[in-house]
């Protein structure tokens, strides 16, 4: 279930097991103890993420937030991020169709007005590398919890502490795979 939207994530259990639940009070009952969680213990960032915004606010990046968490969670983690912050945020709970579909990363292109395919993503689950491929967005995949596939045109890396402005000038100078041709 992870990176899907917490309601979608929710329902897959559910009927999975054939619980006899409500996968909106179950989702809702998640999210609000993840951010009690957040509120308590803060954010726990993951090596070189910290350190990546900061290096992007230097470069003057513009860069979103594009996650499967509901506004009001993002929004804290979001007001954690150094300097300026993000440019915008796309979540959960402001698309039709969650990760792995591409809206969310379309519509973050579209918000910062930007082609996709001069976008970056960093992703840790495979839902999110799917829904950044398949949007046309440069997709690099950071695997954490559950391993990612490898695709054309997917940039695997060990450590967002790899991507300096180097990684950048490289990956971007890289021929641009469209998706639609590898699925």
């Amino acid at each position: 279930m992870i990176g899907r939207q917490i309601v979608s994530g929710s329902q897959a259990v559910i009927d999975h097991y054939g619980l006899d639940a409500d996968a909106h009070s179950v989702g809702m009952a998640i999210a609000a103890r993840v951010l009690d969680m957040v509120k308590s213990e803060g954010v726990n960032w993951r090596p070189g993420a910290y350190d990546l915004l900061q290096h992007l606010n230097e470069w003057k990046v513009p860069y979103s937030l594009v996650t499967s968490s509901y506004a009001e969670y993002a929004s804290r983690v979001a007001a954690l991020a150094p300097g300026c912050g993000f440019a915008d945020m796309v979540t959960g709970d402001m698309v039709h169709r969650g990760k792995p579909d591409p809206e969310p990363y379309s519509q973050a292109a579209q918000r910062l007005g930007v082609d996709p395919s001069n976008c970056v993503a960093f992703e840790d689950a495979e839902s999110g590398v799917l829904s950044a491929y398949y949007a046309g967005v440069r997709t690099v995949a950071v695997p954490n919890q559950t391993p990612i596939p490898d695709k054309p045109g997917i940039t695997i890396v060990h450590s967002l502490e790899d991507a300096d402005r180097a990684f950048f000038a490289s990956l971007m100078s890289k021929p641009y795979v469209n998706p639609s041709c590898c699925m």
